[in-house]
């Protein structure tokens, strides 16, 4: 009896992990790269405890779960091709799966709620190779905010003051935009802002086709 437990338990094991290893793989759906990524974006929470909560929420029971930094993790928001992952207070992971045949990506939006709106773009194969970001989208520079005609003083100005420039991300659309929306003025305070807002766009909006992202307004 004891041998025979003993191969149940082996047998189960290797479905398991069958099961996992071809997540990536076969993947339709955005929940099944969550659960099978392997701790590059979602280092803090163990695959078991990701497959634990797409369970419970599939179930109407959507849990926090403790992750490795003693945080409070959860599912905001699961849709087939679309995901939010509350990460901590401070820090929410999005994920949006652009189907392109064969070749589709995820694209991933890192959200830092504190201090101040900050992202992170980065893209990444369906068995979570990261890929370069530049080949797939162009990020945003301060001096894409910059309208055009800005007196060149002006550009200088904002360009050496500018070391951090404040960029988040919000998709819309169900997927289909991508706005990049900039938060200097939270940042370099009103003195400093005042005599930059007239010469910058406050956001960039761009068109998501398949896996090809393009700026659309303003140019």
């Amino acid at each position: 009896m004891k041998m025979i437990l003993k191969d149940m338990k082996f047998v189960l094991c290797a479905m398991a992990v069958s099961v996992i290893s071809s997540l990536s793989a076969q993947a339709a759906e955005i929940k099944d790269l969550f659960m099978s990524e392997p701790g590059v974006v979602f280092e803090l929470l163990p695959q078991a405890t990701r497959i634990s909560m797409i369970s419970y929420h599939e179930n109407g029971q959507n849990v926090y779960a403790t992750n490795r930094a003693a945080n409070s993790s959860h599912i905001a928001s699961l849709e087939s091709r679309h995901m939010v992952v509350e990460m901590s207070a401070g820090r929410t992971v999005e994920l949006q799966l652009l189907l392109a045949g064969t070749d589709s990506v995820v694209m991933v939006i890192d959200h830092y709620k504190t201090p101040y709106p900050d992202g992170v773009v980065s893209f990444y194969d369906t068995k979570w190779k990261a890929l370069k970001t530049g080949k797939l989208f162009k990020a945003p520079k301060v001096e894409d905010f910059i309208r055009p005609g800005t007196p060149k003083n002006v550009v200088k100005d904002i360009k050496e003051n500018v070391a951090f420039p404040l960029i988040d991300y919000q998709l819309e659309g169900e997927g289909r935009q991508l706005t990049a929306r900039q938060h200097l003025a939270a940042f370099y305070g009103e003195v400093d802002y005042k005599r930059w807002k007239p010469y910058l766009y406050d956001a960039l909006h761009y068109t998501i086709i398949g896996k090809k992202i393009t700026l659309t307004t303003p140019r």
